[in-house]
């Protein structure tokens, strides 16, 4: 029986993943990157049905059922599949250049569907950026594969890799706040009161949600930066069906919408002794409240096991939970400390 190896890999993945600005761009960037694999890893499988995955170890049909079952529970939240892999093939001629397709098939469609629910609208008028976006999008991916004769031949993949063919597209205009090298969707050809007015009014929209708190104020994305910011919002991701050539259906499932923040992180120790204190640190959480900042974020995505021990022991707490209450001040700490000297801002030792 003729066999053959399939060596395939994905990136940039420096770039993509390590041009962050919050610590849920870290993680959406290693998780689209991880998806993208699994679609690709499926579509070799759909190519040829008797495919075996020499690396990573996984379960082939584990991993069918999560990328197309749109109901099965057993979703990843986190990226779990590296950016390359290696599957023994038994077609000659296996047509690696479909499973590339395949990849930026499904990357297109979410990014579309992106599109369509954030910015269609409010782009309507605005020509420029859909070319903005259509450019971004159809380059983001920097895709390699090769076939060997030998499982152990791996690096057939790296000497593709080496003919560099794969280039960014040269951009004009304003660099993204994100992603350097990358022009940011306004279209604008300097700094300056049409860059700011594009921003405030998508910032200020309220038909979708999280629009305000994704973008701060004096932030402007590329669109692979918005995709990254904006695909585990509601209605995206979740409710995403894309298809390939081959047949194959990718159905998205709901994930996270937000992660602890780099304040909350090392805020974490300072948190779980002051929740020691609970009945003074909710008198605390009212003065937080009362100064009217957006709080309630991060609560019911945030899971850190030593905070969640120590809430999971206070019951005296009625139905309000304490990791609002801890959000609740450190965003307050953000706004208020944010604006320089002279601000109000809040000081509580334990």
């Amino acid at each position: 029986m003729s066999e053959k190896y399939f060596h395939f890999t994905i990136g940039p993945v420096q770039s993509f993943v390590a041009q962050a600005r919050r610590t849920r761009d870290f993680w959406a960037g290693s998780f689209i990157l991880s998806w993208l694999s699994a679609i690709a890893i499926r579509e070799v499988v759909a190519l040829d049905s008797r495919a075996e995955v020499e690396f990573p170890e996984l379960d082939k049909q584990k991993l069918i059922d999560q990328i197309e079952q749109a109901n099965n529970a057993d979703r990843p939240q986190q990226g779990n599949i590296p950016n390359r892999f290696k599957v023994r093939v038994y077609k000659t001629d296996f047509p690696g250049e479909q499973v590339e397709q395949a990849v930026n098939a499904v990357w297109n469609q979410l990014a579309e569907r992106i599109w369509e629910l954030d910015l269609a609208d409010f782009c309507r008028d605005k020509p420029v950026t859909r070319k903005i976006w259509e450019r971004q999008i159809v380059s983001a991916w920097e895709i390699s594969w090769a076939l060997s004769d030998s499982a152990d031949d791996s690096s057939v993949i790296d000497q593709r890799k080496n003919w560099r063919v794969w280039h960014a597209p040269e951009e004009a205009g304003i660099n993204c706040s994100v992603m350097a090298g990358w022009q940011e969707l306004s279209g604008q050809k300097r700094a300056g009161k049409g860059q700011r007015d594009f921003w405030d009014n998508l910032r200020a929209s309220v038909s979708r949600p999280g629009m305000k708190t994704d973008l701060r104020e004096h932030e402007c994305l590329c669109a692979i930066a918005f995709v990254k910011r904006r695909f585990s919002r509601e209605q995206c991701f979740e409710n995403l069906m894309a298809q390939t050539a081959s047949g194959c259906v990718a159905k998205g499932w709901p994930l996270p919408i937000n992660l602890p923040s780099v304040v909350w992180m090392a805020a974490v120790h300072w948190l779980e002794a002051a929740l020691d204190k609970p009945d003074e640190f909710m008198e605390f959480y009212k003065s937080c409240s009362n100064l009217g900042v957006e709080h309630g974020e991060f609560a019911s995505h945030t899971k850190i096991a030593c905070i969640n021990r120590k809430v999971a022991g206070i019951n005296n707490c009625g139905n309000l939970p304490l990791l609002t209450v801890s959000v609740s001040f450190l965003n307050c700490y953000n706004t208020y400390t944010r604006k320089g000297p002279g601000q109000l801002y809040w000081r509580w030792t334990i």
